[in-house]
C-alpha cells in the first residue's frame, strides 16, 4: 500500500537536540562504540511518528501508540573503574539491544539509553516491556560479576500529550528522574501531576 505523509516536510530539529550524545557530529546515525543510535537519529524517529509519515492511507485516520522508555542503569554511578563501567555500559546496551524487537530503536545518551517503542501504550511498556528488559539484564549482568538493576522512565505519545520528538525524551527522562528517587529497579510511567 503506498504511503503518504499527513503533514508537510518537518522544519530542521532545534540546535540543542542535535547534538548527538558524547559530542560527536549530530549526522551520524549510528554511536561508533556502541553501534547504537545517536540521540538526534532517534529524535528524527520520534518525529516521522508524530507526522505520521509511518501513517499508511488506510490507517491515516488512527495514530499509532508509540512509547519512549528511559533506561538509567542504576549501578554506572557507583563504578570508578573506567574500564568497568564501559564494559557495563556495552553489556547492558548489547543486552537491551537484543530484547528490543526489530521495528523498535534504541539509542544511547551518556549512561542512559532510551528504547522508542512502536505499537504500543505506556501500560504494555510497564506490564510486559520492563519486566523482561530487567530480567535479562540482571542475568547478563551476574554473569560478569557487575550485577545491576534498572530504573525506567515511561512515556507515551498517544497518553501524554506529547508536543514534539524532545518534548517526548523530557518527559520520558523526567520520568526515570522520578524512577531513580523511588530506588533501584523502579518504573515510572510519566504522569504530569506526580512530577511536578
Amino acid at each position: 500500500m503506498k504511503e503518504r505523509r499527513s503533514t508537510p516536510p518537518p522544519e530542521p530539529l532545534a540546535p540543542e537536540f542535535r547534538q548527538a550524545a558524547g559530542g560527536r557530529e549530530a549526522n551520524q546515525l549510528k554511536d561508533p562504540w556502541t553501534g547504537l543510535y545517536t540521540m538526534a537519529t532517534l529524535l528524527e524517529f520520534i518525529r516521522y511518528e508524530i507526522d505520521g509519515g509511518a501513517q499508511t492511507e488506510r490507517n491515516e485516520r488512527f495514530v499509532t501508540p508509540v512509547c519512549a522508555v528511559a533506561i538509567g542503569v542504576d549501578a554506572l554511578s557507583s563504578l570508578k573503574d573506567e574500564s568497568a563501567r564501559a564494559r557495563l555500559t556495552e553489556t547492558v546496551g548489547r543486552t537491551i539491544g537484543k530484547i528490543t524487537r526489530r521495528s523498535d530503536r534504541l539509542a544511547r545518551k551518556g549512561d542512559d539509553f532510551v528504547a522508542l517503542l512502536r505499537r504500543t501504550l505506556s501500560k504494555k511498556a510497564r506490564e510486559h516491556y520492563a519486566p523482561h528488559l530487567a530480567g535479562s539484564v540482571m542475568e547478563v549482568t551476574r554473569e560478569i560479576g557487575l550485577a545491576t538493576t534498572l530504573c525506567l522512565g515511561i512515556v507515551s505519545l498517544t497518553e501524554h500529550l506529547v508536543k514534539d520528538p524532545g518534548d517526548m525524551v523530557t518527559k520520558a527522562f523526567t520520568a526515570l528522574e522520578a524512577a531513580r528517587k523511588n530506588g533501584p529497579g523502579s518504573v515510572v510511567v510519566y504522569d504530569l501531576r506526580e512530577m511536578k
